[in-house]
């Protein structure tokens, strides 16, 4: 994560302001490190909501912005946090989180400018929940045609080694999953901790209709807003590239991978620069 010197108890404060015909409405986020607080401030139904688990908070505040949307209002405004003086100047000092630089909307729009095919269909994508492990099982046995994707995820699960997972659902069925876990990059004098993309299926009977990229979609502003910076994944280079993902920015990485096969996002800008070591994946993966 990045370096939040000085400025970690200090809440952010981000505002969408939304317009329809003589009528505003705000969407106020602040997040502190205990959680977050989404408010609606205007229009018919004002009132908080509060969250500690800030990609449910996300979730929640895209199904909100989706419902205004569809109701002829539209956003007219977004405004990061007022930064005091003291932050001003911590941020020259290049101390403070560079996530500052990029804001969730600006890093939505990104996202979604990628990984569109025609014949797409929208899912429900949201955090996995217990009773979705077996189902879950499931898809992976059958994206896979094995149970060895199927078995590293309950290894995951088992060691703690989980950052995030979601289920993308259709007709109330999960047609979709995508696991996120902690990897570190090992120099002699530093570790840098980043995000291992692994695994992500899809049922073979929706695949090719996007749901995969609604799935790293999400899982990335989700990981983005929770302050990761680096993402790493081993896969196919015809696919991931389209959200960002580079075999160059992973060159400096050390690994035993074929050339091409390892690849590597900056959620950040610049959050590679400088970084070289071994890409060490959590034990639960057996490389």
């Amino acid at each position: 994560m990045g370096d939040t010197t000085g400025s970690a108890a200090v809440p952010r404060t981000m505002v969408w302001t939304f317009s329809r015909r003589q009528h505003r409405l705000e969407i106020r986020r602040e997040t502190t490190p205990d959680g977050a607080v989404l408010v609606v401030v205007g229009g018919d139904a004002p009132g908080a909501m509060a969250f500690r688990d800030m990609s449910a908070l996300i979730d929640q505040q895209s199904r909100l912005e989706a419902r205004l949307l569809d109701a002829g209002w539209s956003l007219v405004a977004f405004e990061p946090e007022r930064r005091s003086h003291a932050e001003r100047r911590a941020a020259a000092r290049g101390s403070l989180d560079r996530r500052r630089w990029w804001t969730d909307s600006e890093f939505r729009r990104r996202l979604q400018q990628r990984g569109h095919v025609d014949g797409a269909v929208e899912v429900m994508v949201r955090p996995e929940a217990a009773g979705d492990y077996a189902a879950i099982r499931a898809l992976n046995e059958a994206a896979f045609g094995r149970g060895d994707e199927a078995d590293l995820i309950d290894r995951l699960r088992r060691d703690g080694a989980v950052l995030a997972a979601f289920a993308a659902e259709l007709d109330r069925q999960i047609v979709g999953h995508v696991l996120f876990s902690r990897l570190r990059i090992e120099s002699a004098s530093d570790v840098r901790a980043a995000v291992a993309l692994a695994p992500m299926a899809v049922s073979p009977a929706q695949q090719g209709r996007s749901i995969g990229a609604q799935l790293i979609q999400h899982g990335l502003a989700c990981l983005h807003d929770a302050g990761e910076e680096i993402v790493i994944v081993l896969g196919h280079a015809d696919y991931y590239p389209r959200f960002g993902f580079s075999s160059a920015k992973a060159r400096a990485l050390g690994n035993s991978f074929p050339p091409g096969a390892l690849m590597a996002l900056e959620l950040v800008p610049h959050a590679l620069a400088g970084v070289s070591g071994v890409v060490r994946y959590p034990a639960a993966f057996g490389l």
